[in-house]
């Protein structure tokens, strides 16, 4: 579905019937949709609790973009 509406990124073909992503853009994919749900989530007071919860260490990462 995210696919069909441009909301992921475009796979590349491989070949036959393969295809993969380039790993940058699914990583800043996930990046966006982190930092979507942490503002969602603290707007709304749904998430903002858990956001919180986050060792330190998981925070870092994430804020590095190192998280996969």
């Amino acid at each position: 579905m995210r696919l069909a509406e441009g909301r992921f990124p475009r796979p590349v073909a491989l070949g036959g019937r393969a295809v993969g992503w380039i790993e940058t853009e699914v990583d800043e994919w996930v990046r966006e949709r982190i930092a979507e749900s942490r503002f969602d989530g603290e707007r709304a007071g749904e998430r903002g609790e858990a956001a919180r919860r986050i060792p330190e260490a998981g925070r870092r990462a994430a804020q590095a973009g190192s998280v996969r």
